[in-house]
């Protein structure tokens, strides 16, 4: 039997980094990552292939490999971009897969597991797994896909690839079968839209895996698959424009008319129409502004037709409009009006079920300054945008109107992992947009929007792991979006919990009033259990026949279920000595609401304060067990400190 072919099926997948002088990420992040993942090394390896650093890194890496054996260390000579140390990695990878990781970046645990093992169930050429932004300031990742998907290459969309960056699996064979590699050359941009764009025109079967985080893409502004971000004054516009139309025109060479439907529209929103809207016209400098408007204008004429303009929001279809008309001065003046859009996000009602299901409703407001935004309503029930009078004369009145993208707007409710930042939308049960006529003829709109969210099956059919979850929405109004956490009112700003099964279920405002929910263990159970407000007759022992138990009753949290989730009690001498720590469990009691039992233990005659504890979070009592000589025992209230 041929050796390398059996080592080629041993090992599923190659993951390979491309590294240029790479810092302290590559072991604090990336290895680090990879020395975490849950398959075995012996089913995976790690090609560094270094783009002639030059500076000592290639030390770095022999250095790692040194005590790794499934790491392999090639050096080249400098290229000055990403293409050519991956397409090296091709050339050299044994694994069934191979994927592309940044020298920045990270993998969750079990990311190689979990993607090698759906790639390889379905046969799959290309796997697109769910990838998460993660930047310093807290911010929402939000990811398209609402279900794991399968599809051959009838079925696959090139929407299907988004996010275009290569952090995905790909057959070794399939690359080299059809000679696919990334677009050599420092001045070749976005290579990873060639490379994916190549493999959607050859594969065979293809997949997404959303319901499980594989990458994390760190956003630290120099990451090695950024290309034209940051601040536009540094960048070569004649090559930005340029590069952009070699773009478009490979994908028209390469695509059906569907896909390419697809994929214009999406360079069109992303790269073309940015350049008309506040951050650029506003923020940047105005010889700059002009000198890339004179290259923008010929290039909608010639690579943007009017039929993409069609589908865009009632926001960017104004844009559209002036800058189709070369009006630049109207698109400033219309960036003034955009660039004091705000956003207003905020909790109507939260409910946790007795099985454990969460019924969030919201409602968001589209605001102006600060104000709710006014609409005009017209005799025919129509809605229109209101604009100051020189700007509304200059935009169609198809552009003005915006009844349906009000009547249609979008906003899903979400939950967000604190720590792993991925993020799955929920189950929507109903949307409404409201009107409120005005006296003066002007019109309010609320939109109100509702969801289930089941801890059972939120992450795509898979329960929410325990931890702390962002609830939050994106919503789309008219064209403006946002995707942030949603604010709790002060009238319902408290802590809500329950006990489903042993498991703890706590929604709560944070700091900046935000929305969260907590499962398994929760900072503010004790608050949403009312512990503060517990009198004596919440504690007794019972007597059953056997051991005896002390019971601290909890009103406040509804329970059910025949689970238990273990706890203690604290007993601390009030007079001073060692505190006695009791084992115990939080239960469900047959009438509904929370209860703990703790494993009775005879004291010594005196008073002992009680705290509750569960998983690090504790509460004190506000009544004391009194214990006479005698051994009796009864709950007296606590005297103030």
């Amino acid at each position: 039997m041929d050796e390398s072919r059996t080592e080629h099926d041993r090992i599923k997948v190659s993951v390979v980094i491309a590294t240029y002088r790479s810092g302290a990420a590559l072991t604090d992040r990336v290895m680090a990552s990879l020395d975490a993942q849950t398959l075995s090394t012996d089913e995976f390896e790690v090609l560094l292939v270094d783009d002639g650093s030059g500076d000592g890194t290639i030390d770095l890496l022999h250095s790692i490999a040194a005590e790794r054996p499934h790491v392999r260390v090639h050096e080249i000579e400098h290229s000055g971009w990403p293409s050519r140390p991956r397409n090296t990695g091709i050339d050299l990878a044994r694994g069934t897969y191979v994927c592309f990781m940044d020298h920045d970046d990270a993998l969750y645990p079990e990311a190689l597991e979990q993607a090698t093992t759906f790639a390889l169930e379905h046969g799959l050429d290309v796997l697109n797994p769910k990838e998460v932004m993660v930047r310093p300031e807290a911010s929402w990742n939000w990811m398209g896909y609402d279900e794991d998907i399968v599809a051959d290459a009838a079925g696959t969309r090139a929407t299907l690839m988004v996010p275009s960056r290569p952090h995905k699996l790909y057959r070794t064979d399939f690359l080299r079968k059809h000679d696919i590699r990334f677009p050599d050359g420092a001045d070749v941009h976005w290579e990873d839209r060639y490379f994916n764009a190549r493999c959607l025109t050859s594969l065979d079967a293809f997949g997404v895996l959303a319901s499980e985080p594989f990458y994390q893409w760190i956003d630290t502004g120099q990451n090695s698959s950024r290309a034209y971000e940051g601040d536009p004054a540094d960048w070569d516009l004649e090559v930005y424009w340029a590069s952009l139309k070699e773009l478009f025109d490979f994908l028209a060479s390469v695509h059906s008319e569907r896909d390419l439907a697809d994929l214009r529209q999406r360079e069109y929103v992303n790269r073309v129409l940015p350049w008309a809207g506040p951050r650029r016209l506003l923020e940047q400098d105005a010889d700059l502004v002009e000198r890339s408007f004179e290259l923008m204008v010929p290039f909608v004429q010639s690579h943007c037709p009017p039929e993409l303009d069609a589908t865009l929001s009632p926001v960017r279809r104004a844009r559209a409009s002036l800058l189709r008309a070369g009006n630049l001065p109207g698109l400033r003046r219309l960036a003034a009006v955009d660039a004091a859009a705000g956003m207003q996000i905020r909790l109507g009602a939260v409910r946790i079920e007795s099985d454990g299901s969460i019924v969030v409703a919201a409602y968001a407001r589209l605001l102006h300054d600060g104000e709710p935004v006014r609409f005009e309503e017209t005799p025919a029930g129509r809605l229109r945008r209101t604009l100051r009078a020189d700007l509304s004369a200059t935009l169609p009145e198809d552009v003005l109107d915006v009844t349906e993208a009000v009547e249609r707007f979008g906003c899903t409710i979400a939950v967000r992992h604190l720590e792993g930042h991925d993020v799955y939308p929920q189950h929507q049960t109903s949307t409404e947009a409201v009107r409120r006529p005005q006296p003066d003829g002007g019109c309010l709109v609320r939109f109100d929007f509702r969801a289930v969210i089941d801890p059972r099956t939120a992450r795509l059919g898979k329960p929410l792991a325990d931890g702390t979850w962002e609830v939050g929405a994106d919503c789309d109004l008219i064209g403006f979006e946002r995707a942030r956490g949603i604010v709790m009112p002060t009238a319902i700003r408290r802590a809500y919990g329950r006990l489903v099964d042993g498991r703890v279920i706590v929604v709560r405002p944070d700091a900046e009033k935000r929305l969260m929910l907590d499962l398994g263990a929760s900072e503010a159970l004790w608050d949403a259990a009312g512990v503060a407000d517990l009198g004596p007759d919440a504690l007794r022992l019972d007597r059953p026949v056997g051991p005896r138990f002390l019971v601290v009753q909890l009103p406040g949290l509804p329970a059910g279920g025949p689970g238990a989730t273990a706890c203690e009690v604290e007993l601390r001498p009030a007079a001073g000595g060692a505190a006695i720590v009791l084992p115990a469990q939080l239960e469900a009691d047959p009438g509904g609401s929370a209860r703990i039992r703790a494993s009775w233990h005879k004291l010594a005659a005196g008073e002992y304060d009680v705290l509750l504890r569960h998983r690090g979070h504790e509460a004190r009592v506000p009544a004391r067990l009194s214990v006479s000589r005698l051994g009796r025992v009864k709950a007296v209230t606590r005297d103030a400190p």
